[in-house]
């Protein structure tokens, strides 16, 4: 597998089902940017949270997939999901289909979200389980706070980046600035320890 990042601000998706499988998935495609279709002929009522998708109350007919870039299918019904991937994959869509590791394209892993941080963790379908419960763990090892030091040091990369043309002494600040005692002193709670780190480093 070759784990990616994908940007979906704008994009058309579609959900194929109106159950809670299908509101799990939908919820991070929103969040994601994504222009988000839902198709089924019954949402169950918690679909009124997201009133940026849109919903079809109709059963999924041959050819719907067209033209959607992203595509999971969370029916409970096999035959409409085997159809559902069959039209993704001539479409050239990547296609999800919930319970299915051999009806997919990718997966969709559970993220720990950090704001610019994102830790993804993946079965490749085996055992999504396991992936929730690794995720737990890594809540522990990194907290919140993570959210505002990756702003931070964002802030001093673009600073390096306008004043060293050379690639590599780019490369090297931001190495020692990662490996400096001033990250630890961040994280627990010091908001000016990163301050002098662009003039010293």
């Amino acid at each position: 597998m070759y784990p990616v990042f994908l940007k979906l601000d704008g994009l058309p998706c579609l959900v194929v089902g109106g159950g809670s499988v299908a509101l799990r998935k939908t919820g991070p495609l929103l969040s994601a940017g994504a222009s988000v279709t839902v198709l089924s002929e019954r949402f169950i009522s918690e679909f009124d949270i997201y009133p940026a998708a849109k919903l079809i109350k109709e059963k999924y007919r041959k050819g719907f997939a067209s033209g959607f870039k992203v595509v999971i299918a969370a029916t409970d019904d096999d035959t409409t999901n085997s159809e559902v991937y069959t039209d993704a994959i001539a479409y050239g869509s990547l296609i999800n289909v919930a319970d299915k590791p051999e009806l997919c394209n990718f997966f969709v892993p559970a993220i720990l979200d950090r704001g610019r941080l994102k830790i993804a963790v993946c079965t490749e379908g085996g055992f999504p389980a396991l992936s929730a419960k690794i995720k737990t763990e890594l809540e522990e090892l990194y907290p919140e706070r993570y959210e505002q030091l990756v702003d931070k040091l964002t802030e001093l990369r673009n600073n390096i980046q306008a004043v060293e043309s050379s690639h590599e002494k780019r490369m090297e600040r931001c190495r020692k600035i990662a490996a400096s005692e001033a990250i630890c002193k961040f994280l627990e709670g010091d908001d000016n320890a990163l301050e002098g780190e662009f003039i010293t480093i």
